[in-house]
Formats: C-alpha cells, sequence, structure tokens
C-alpha cells in the first residue's frame, strides 16, 4: 500500500508542475511489448512434473520526464505494466516465474497489473532517485526474462561528476518479482537447498566504474545482504584492437562472499572467479572461459534474480560448492547477408561438486540463440529471439527448453 501511496503523490507532483518547460520538453515516453513462451520438458522417471511451459502477452509503458530549471532539478519516472495469460494451467505453469500463481488452486491468473513511480534530483552530473528502480549492476540485477520485469524499491544515487568515473550507491528495501503486482522482502534463493530461503530487511551496495582508457574499464562493488551476506567484486574488462578487422577481448570477474551479522542464512563462505577470452574477426567472434569456486559453500545470490558471472546460464547457474565450469562459445553477425540476424551457440561444462546425496556430479548446458531485429522503417522496433536450452546433469532431472520472445519497442 506505502508504494501505491507513493505513485499517487509522485503523480500528482507531475500534475502541479506544468509550467516547468523542461520538464515536459525533455520528457520520453516508451511503449515495449513482450509476447513470451516458455516449453520446459523434463526427462527421466518420476519427475514431479513433466513440463514447466507458459505463453504470455506483457505491455510496459515508461514515462520518463526531464528536469526542472535550477541549481537542482526535479523529476518524475512513472513505469505501468499489464501482463496477459494466453495458455497456462496448474498442472504446467510452477517453475516458469512468469505469471501469478493463486496459492490455493495454483492455477495462473488471467491478467495483472502493476504501476509505480520515481521522484528523481539532479545537480551537475549527479542524480539522486527513491521509489522504483531497476539495477543493473554486478552485486544486484534486476531480470526482463520474462513477460514483465522484476523491480525493486529503494534510493539510488548516481554520480559521473569526475572524468571517466561512475559512482553508485543505492539502498534497497523490496522487491516485486516477475510473476507478481506485490512488493515484498528481499529473499535469498535457495536453489538445490544449498541455502535457507530466508529473507531481510534491506539490502545495501556502492560501486564504481573507472575507464583507464577506452578499451580498459575496472569495476569495484561492495554489497551487504543485512545479516546475510556481504559481498565483494573486482572486475576487469579489456579489449584490444588488432586491426580494423580483428581484435582481443579479456573478460576478468571475481566474488567474494561471507556470512554477515546474525547469519540468517547459516554459514555462508565462497570464493568466484571467471576469467574469458575472446577474438573477433569481422563477423565471427569465438570465447573461452573457465570458472572457479572454492570456499565452504556455494555461491549465493538473490532469489528470482540473475547474476553478473560470465557464465549465467538459461539453466543453471554453475555455481555449486568447488564447482570448475569451462565454457566455450561461438557468436556470429550476419550483418553483410540478413542485416539484424544474430547467433550464438554455447556450450558449458561443470564438474567437481556433489548432489544432494554427496555422490560427485556433473553437469553441462547447450545453447542455440537466434535473433533478428526488423530493419525495414515500418517494423522499426520489432524483433524475435528464439532460444534452445538442453541441460544434462549425472545425478539429478534432465530437461530440454525452448523460449520465444517477439518484443516490440515504440519511443515516442
Amino acid at each position: 500500500m506505502k508504494h501505491f501511496n507513493f505513485t499517487l503523490l509522485a503523480l500528482s507532483m507531475c500534475a502541479i508542475n506544468p509550467a516547468h518547460a523542461n520538464f515536459i520538453d525533455q520528457s520520453t515516453v516508451t511503449l515495449t511489448t513482450k509476447n513470451v513462451y516458455i516449453d520446459r520438458n523434463y526427462m527421466g522417471e518420476g519427475v514431479a512434473q513433466p513440463a514447466s511451459k507458459e505463453w504470455a502477452q506483457g505491455f510496459m509503458l515508461n514515462m520518463n520526464s526531464g528536469y526542472t530549471k535550477g541549481v537542482i532539478g526535479t523529476g518524475l519516472d512513472v513505469y505501468a505494466g499489464l501482463g496477459f495469460k494466453l495458455w497456462g494451467d496448474a498442472e504446467h505453469s510452477r517453475g516458469t516465474s512468469m505469471l501469478p500463481l493463486d496459492p490455493i488452486t495454483g492455477k495462473p491468473e488471467s491478467s495483472f497489473a502493476e504501476i509505480s513511480a520515481t521522484a528523481k534530483f539532479k545537480y551537475a552530473e549527479t542524480e539522486l532517485k527513491y521509489g522504483t528502480l531497476f539495477p543493473k549492476t554486478p552485486v544486484v540485477i534486476a531480470s526482463f526474462s520474462r513477460a514483465l520485469p522484476q523491480s525493486y524499491h529503494g534510493v539510488q544515487l548516481v554520480s559521473k561528476d569526475i572524468k571517466n568515473l561512475k559512482l553508485e550507491m543505492t539502498y534497497l528495501d523490496q522487491v516485486n518479482q516477475r510473476d507478481s503486482t506485490n512488493y515484498e522482502d528481499i529473499k535469498l534463493i535457495s536453489a538445490n537447498g544449498r541455502f535457507k530461503p530466508i529473507s531481510s530487511d534491506y539490502l545495501y551496495y556502492i560501486g564504481a566504474n573507472y575507464a583507464l582508457n577506452p578499451q580498459t574499464e575496472i569495476t569495484l562493488f561492495h554489497a551487504n545482504f543485512h545479516d546475510i551476506y556481504q559481498q565483494y567484486y573486482t572486475g576487469l574488462n579489456h579489449s584490444y584492437p588488432i586491426n580494423d578487422a580483428m581484435s582481443l577481448s579479456t573478460d576478468f570477474r571475481y566474488f567474494r562472499t561471507l556470512d554477515e551479522g546474525k547469519q540468517l542464512a547459516g554459514n555462508i563462505d565462497n570464493h568466484h572467479g571467471n576469467l574469458v577470452f575472446g577474438v573477433s574477426q569481422n563477423n565471427h567472434k569465438l570465447s573461452a572461459g573457465y570458472i572457479h569456486n572454492s570456499g565452504d559453500t556455494a555461491m549465493p545470490y538473490l532469489s528470482s534474480g540473475e547474476t553478473a558471472t560470465y557464465m549465467d546460464s538459461w539453466a543453471t547457474d554453475f555455481l555449486n560448492k568447488n564447482e570448475k565450469a569451462y565454457t566455450i562459445r561461438y557468436d556470429y553477425n550476419f550483418k553483410d547477408y540478413i542485416p539484424g540476424l544474430n547467433t550464438t551457440l554455447k556450450y558449458v561444462y561443470g564438474n567437481n561438486f556433489n548432489a544432494a546425496d554427496g555422490r560427485e556430479n556433473r553437469e553441462s548446458e547447450a545453447n542455440f540463440i537466434g535473433s533478428y531485429a526488423f530493419q525495414q522503417p515500418y517494423l522499426k522496433g520489432l524483433a524475435l529471439q528464439y532460444l534452445l536450452i538442453d541441460y544434462h546433469v549425472k545425478y539429478g532431472t534432465d530437461f530440454t527448453e525452448n523460449r520465444f520472445f517477439v518484443n516490440y519497442s515504440k519511443k515516442f
């Protein structure tokens, strides 16, 4: 209720300030539609359900104002989302995290809607926001992989006043999940029973991105998930052009996560690192990488969220205790033949971790991703994407998954 009241207050602010020209003239309105179909088929005997699948249509309207004139400019962003069930039932909807489910019958809701606002203030190149936030950082990422996005509520301060340096401080106290319209406490994911599905009152993080030069960026972050864990992140991204057609790239990411305060989720002790090298030539890019987990536990992250590890995959996370994983990826851009068409082939193999019963386990995931963005002027903003996911695990449940996306975005 408190977020709904804030939305009304923020909308009223917009209504009583029509005289501020920049507030209106520099505003933008973007309509985005997402048609999403997910079909995951489980293989093997004794599976809890034969498949998880749903089909939904989402509509997102983002209205972002400019700033009023003055030493400190003020503005307002409004987000509205509307989702519709196109197909789904109680037998198959569990596990897709796309449509809200009736807590008694398990049936997916036929529609759901949400609206929220963000007040913003700007001084020079420093911006303060309060309200609905969609963070995209190494330590917290709002997921956009369903019909409607995941969002957080909190306060965010971002400064770009120092050349080549971006500073960010954020405090988050609640989350609105992809398959919900209600805000709730932020929760730790309990994937495969690794941790207790515990929640906390708040999470805060502070971070910096510094560009040493146009080819090299260093990223440092620290997050504190109150009474659950604290996390430190170091990242280095570098590209080296050899000539006009060929370049090399390096992507290094390291996370150190430890339990914190009252240790509500129990012991947390994880080192996670990944190093990826890539070579690009004309329309081709080939990448190969290694991921390393060590410490007493797996790497924790937030419920229904995504991780900023390079190995973040569609089917699993490769973040088990002591797991080691290897990946190879090939990307091809058809720009010389079919502009707008891109394809990706990826394979990840992980081992050196234990199943729930203690047996030594291994897993693999293979992906094919094809996407096409229409180039014709009358279809500008329309894009298609298809994902094929093939997952296998020695002790566990194998599955094959197909995902289809039809996205359209129009800026007014």
